[in-house]
């Protein structure tokens, strides 16, 4: 009897902890009407650049989508922030075409490829989804990204007073 509790309750948690995260990007879609959004553009070189989407309910920011695009590079991408508090809760790194590009840019919500995703709760790297696939946390990659994509979303929101300047 308490091994089948027991299984129920990790299951239980194990459902929770996915939905939780699947429910982030529901919860954003849902919503989206209900968010104001800015766009920015910041010129990299005369070739390349990005574009940013902030999208806020109030003085909160929740989402902030970066869009890099290249006249000589034929791999674009997209990186997804959301934030809760000011704090990273997920980023998802997207694949986007040249043809896709106009309307991402323009804030409409297509399906993209997903590249890779990456989990937060209290500023630690919880799941690391790798083109589909989980990553362990005995991969011995695992600390030097969770620092950097960690670092990279967090340098999205405190760049966004500097994005208002341009």
């Amino acid at each position: 009897m308490k091994l089948i509790l027991a299984i129920l309750v990790t299951g239980i948690f194990a459902f929770s902890a996915f939905a939780q995260s699947a429910s982030i990007e529901k919860n954003f879609a849902a919503n989206i009407k209900r968010y104001k959004v800015e766009k920015y553009s910041v010129g990299e070189d005369s070739s390349s650049g990005y574009d940013y989407l902030v999208y806020k309910r109030g003085a909160q920011i929740v989402k902030i989508r970066t869009i890099w695009s290249s006249s000589a590079n034929p791999e674009w991408w997209i990186e997804d922030a959301y934030y809760k508090a000011g704090q990273p809760i997920l980023m998802v790194e997207l694949s986007v075409t040249k043809r896709q590009y106009r309307s991402v840019v323009k804030g409409s919500q297509i399906a993209l490829k997903i590249k890779d995703r990456y989990e937060f709760e209290d500023s630690k790297l919880m799941k690391w989804t790798e083109k589909g696939k989980d990553v362990g946390t005995g991969d011995a990659r695992w600390a030097e990204f969770e620092r950097d994509i960690f670092t990279t979303a967090k340098n999205t929101l405190e760049f966004y007073p500097e994005m208002k300047e341009q």
